[in-house]
């Protein structure tokens, strides 16, 4: 005889002959659920005296609805009902809640490895749709297992490593600006812990903090850091969050990526971009100023106001790249900010001014060099006193390029043409160099001016021009293509007799 436990679901048979224990399945409803479900001998016989009392008592007690002698055949159809059963679909993963947790868990496969992570979800719903789009994400392959588990600070290792391999000039900056500050507030964090909002702590944060310099002293060559009681500008603050987006940018793009995500980076606004140039009288004011130093200044200050290059640039012209029989200025690729070459063909006076620095050095000298033949490296000292004796001061060597941008324009050279003169991949950028001064505005009225009295002028002459036309009409006493009425039709007062 066999006896099912019809609340446990625990099929046994015959019990030992020891006292019954209580509560062994949670039920507090009879006492006899204990020994169905763990004290039973299966290798007893099936007609035990002990059984047939204990089933007779739970008949008197009213319980017989709780514990129902079963046959071997019914068993073995159940087995096979459950067997029959519609099971999950391989490879759905599944979802359950552990002991004591309100939240959902998830359990999948990623390459035949388990996975178990919290959905962050009381409902099961929503739980139900995140373990959808993990494994969406992982059959499309654009998650990898332990993408939770990485850190930023590997992050910007990872992204450290890209920008040597592909020689960024930026790298040391962005070392430092991880070094410095953004390190000591994400290092120890999870990417998955990234937020807009830990981003705008991060701000905050900042902004209260004081300004830290590098000050590296001649003698001992070591830099030392201090602070200073200016404030980071917001320029500042949004290089800094942006070299932390280009990090988690280049993690999202590997393969296989190993973030997800980029979150959402809230930018401070900045302060308009400098808008100095020089204007016609300036320049020649400049340019005599520039003369009185030495000839490496004034060949300078005109390659940088007529082509609108960077200082960097003609500051490592080298002999080999002046082509004097040709009159041409030769960029080698890689040389430049933005990688690309160029070739640009010298005004009359800039041949001269190089003609002159090139003299007597060899293809692999630089071409500005000062008196005593070093090269030119910084002359920031030397600029401001320039300028200021030309009376401007405060212009910068980088307004040059803005002159240089806004000189081209004026004189009708396209566009296209200027960016690839001055270096500028985009029209946005070069828009920011391309100054518009009130003269400009100015001469853009006197030519919207000039248009008006044009039509004016115009207009009248075609209303001067009906007028003659209908003063002849009249004069002729009939219009133009009417033909006038026979005699017949004309009143008898006005007939001919």
């Amino acid at each position: 005889m066999v006896i099912r436990c019809a609340r446990s679901r625990h099929v046994h048979r015959e019990p030992q002959d020891h006292p019954v224990k209580d509560s062994c399945c949670g039920l507090s409803c009879t006492a006899y659920y204990g020994p169905l479900c763990r004290c039973w001998n299966y290798n007893q016989r099936p007609n035990s005296p002990a059984l047939a009392a204990m089933v007779g008592d739970a008949k008197d007690g009213g319980n017989s609805s709780e514990i129902k002698p079963v046959g071997s055949q019914s068993l073995l159809a159940e087995r096979r009902d459950r067997k029959s059963m519609a099971r999950r679909q391989r490879g759905t993963g599944r979802l359950y809640q552990p002991p004591g947790c309100e939240v959902w868990w998830a359990k999948y496969s990623v390459n035949g490895k388990p996975e178990r992570q919290s959905t962050g979800e009381r409902d099961k719903r929503k739980a139900e749709s995140w373990l959808k789009n993990r494994l969406a994400a992982v059959t499309v392959g654009s998650y990898q297992p332990g993408m939770a588990k990485v850190t930023v600070r590997e992050l910007m290792d990872d992204y450290f490593s890209h920008c040597q391999n592909q020689g960024v000039e930026t790298l040391q900056e962005s070392k430092a600006r991880w070094a410095n500050h953004l390190e000591q507030f994400f290092g120890k964090l999870r990417v998955s812990q990234l937020s807009t909002d830990l981003l705008n702590r991060y701000i905050a944060r900042r902004q209260s903090e004081d300004c830290l310099v590098n000050i590296t002293t001649k003698k001992e060559g070591v830099p030392k850091k201090r602070t200073t009681d200016k404030k980071p500008t917001n320029g500042t603050i949004n290089r800094e969050l942006g070299v932390l987006r280009a990090a988690m940018r280049h993690a999202r793009r590997v393969t296989p990526p190993k973030i997800q995500t980029v979150p959402y980076f809230p930018m401070l606004p900045e302060a308009p971009a400098r808008d100095g140039f020089l204007t016609d009288a300036q320049y020649l004011k400049l340019a005599e100023e520039c003369s009185k130093v030495g000839l490496w200044m004034l060949g300078l200050f005109e390659v940088g106001v007529n082509y609108a290059w960077r200082r960097s640039e003609p500051q490592n012209l080298k002999v080999r790249q002046i082509d004097l029989e040709g009159r041409r200025i030769r960029l080698t690729v890689g040389s430049t900010k933005n990688g690309d070459g160029r070739n640009i063909k010298m005004t009359k006076r800039v041949y001269e001014i190089l003609k002159a620095c090139c003299e007597g050095k060899q293809p692999d000298d630089y071409v500005f060099t000062r008196e005593n033949g070093k090269r030119v490296r910084s002359f920031r000292k030397r600029w401001d006193k320039v300028t200021s004796a030309a009376g401007v001061p405060g212009l910068l060597y980088h307004d040059l390029r803005r002159t240089g941008a806004r000189n081209m324009r004026i004189m009708g050279i396209p566009e296209q043409v200027v960016m690839k003169i001055g270096g500028w991949k985009t029209s946005a950028m070069f828009r920011r160099y391309d100054i518009v001064d009130e003269s400009d505005l100015d001469d853009a009225t006197r030519r919207m001016e000039e248009r008006q009295k044009q039509l004016e002028q115009s207009q009248h002459e075609a209303q001067q021009q009906a007028q003659d036309a209908e003063a002849k009409q009249n004069e002729s006493g009939h219009s133009l293509g009417i033909v006038g009425k026979n005699e017949d039709e004309l009143p008898k007062s006005q007939s001919v007799n």
